[in-house]
């Protein structure tokens, strides 16, 4: 907070100082990003419009607020489809011709929980392995 309240006096964001002192962290906030990278998945990775869907409805079952997205088709295959969210954002990568795919998920909010959102797009891409690495942040 303090961050926003120099940049915001900087004239640094368009930002009230009224409006951040709503938002005070009154403890450092512990969340985990998840790193994933996904082996040998069955599901078809280079169908970008599945994938949008899939990383949004995950998204939503995790409990975040879907504010846009971004899908970029690779050629001849492949694509990264990027959610932005109000507590962060999720991204997949793919390599449809290895049929692997990176997966980033980072969700900030005391009740939101990563591996909600992992399971449900793994049930999906149904990956035959996968790398798993948790990193916990704290914010303050």
């Amino acid at each position: 907070m303090v961050y926003l309240l120099l940049a915001a006096k900087k004239g640094e964001i368009d930002m009230p100082k009224e409006e951040i002192m709503k938002y005070p962290l009154k403890n450092p906030l512990a969340v985990n990003e998840l790193l994933i990278d996904l082996y040998n998945c069955e599901a078809d990775l280079n169908n970008e419009t599945a994938l949008l869907s899939l990383v949004t409805e995950a998204a939503k079952i995790a409990g975040a607020h879907v504010l846009q997205a971004s899908v970029h088709r690779f050629s001849p295959m492949g694509c990264s489809v990027i959610v932005i969210l109000k507590e962060t954002h999720i991204s997949i990568h793919t390599w449809p011709e290895f049929r692997f795919a990176a997966l980033d998920i980072f969700l900030c909010g005391e009740s939101l929980d990563p591996f909600v959102a992992w399971n449900h797009i793994k049930e999906h891409l149904q990956p035959g392995s996968f790398e798993l690495k948790e990193l916990p942040r704290e914010i303050k």
